[in-house]
């Protein structure tokens, strides 16, 4: 029911040290500096994409046991793109925390300065991608980082890939993103999570179960994340999934052309026009 031309757009993340953050950003991933509005929000990204906005909150401190980020996953175009940012996190001496090949993809994980999960990753073609009986089958085995290093080229910045959160219940989470936002499910990981897309894509947005089955929302005292965006072509697109929001009963506001709503868990997605 989603749109093939479905991207993301950038995440906020309420930031306890938002100076902290953007120099982690600006520094360790290269990102530039967007907007710097007057409530000290910082916008960073790419010369052509907003990738993350900062929400200063001096108060806020991380939780444990919550709904909420996962990771989010910034994909880059090409292998020696993937592989000169693996370096570049190797000169800065920021640590990454694991590796995997997915068969769809090859993907390195760590976390920013204020633990908020990240995944670098580019996409292997779809003809390569593994599948079953049953449809796709990502895999999760070690990934060759030494291969990968060696075909480093220059730097390029990514684009938003996609999103995984965490939720207290993969069934709610389904009804919502498949049932009432329209994606298409494509893979079950066992009885803990879940990933969806559309246009065929392996996943623009994975959700678990992994911090415990009907954890709670996090608080709005809590660091990390605020809202995630779904950019669909035209405002009609929009509005059809505000309408199946509100056949479903799910609460959602519409304000100047941005549509915001939760998940059963919380988790705010806002939709907008591309």
């Amino acid at each position: 029911m989603l749109p093939n031309q479905l991207t993301l757009g950038p995440l906020a993340l309420r930031a306890h040290n938002v100076e902290r953050m953007y120099a982690y950003y600006t520094q360790v991933h290269g990102f530039r500096l967007h907007d710097q509005r007057e409530d000290g929000t910082v916008v960073l990204g790419s010369d052509e994409h907003e990738l993350v906005h900062l929400i200063p909150d001096p108060q806020a401190r991380p939780v444990q046991r919550t709904a909420g980020l996962y990771h989010v996953a910034y994909l880059y175009p090409d292998r020696p793109s993937l592989a000169a940012a693996v370096v570049h996190l190797r000169n800065v001496g920021w640590r990454i925390d694991g590796a995997s090949d997915h068969g769809v993809s090859e993907a390195l994980y760590l976390s920013d300065i204020e633990g908020n999960g990240i995944e670098l990753y580019v996409d292997r073609p779809r003809a390569q991608w593994p599948t079953d009986g049953n449809g796709l089958a990502m895999v999760t085995e070690p990934l060759d980082v030494q291969a990968l290093l060696k075909v480093a080229g220059d730097p390029t910045l990514p684009i938003l890939g996609h999103m995984h959160l965490h939720v207290g219940d993969l069934a709610a989470a389904r009804r919502f993103y498949v049932d009432a936002l329209g994606f298409d499910l494509m893979q079950t990981y066992g009885l803990a999570a879940e990933f969806v897309s559309t246009a065929g894509y392996h996943h623009h947005l994975g959700y678990n179960i992994w911090r415990g089955k009907n954890v709670p929302p996090a608080p709005p005292t809590a660091t990390g994340l605020v809202w995630w965006t779904m950019q669909l072509p035209t405002a009609a697109d929009v509005d059809a999934v505000a309408q199946r929001l509100a056949a479903a009963q799910y609460a959602y506001e519409q304000v100047d052309g941005v549509l915001l709503a939760r998940d059963p868990s919380g988790n705010q997605v806002r939709i907008v026009v591309a």
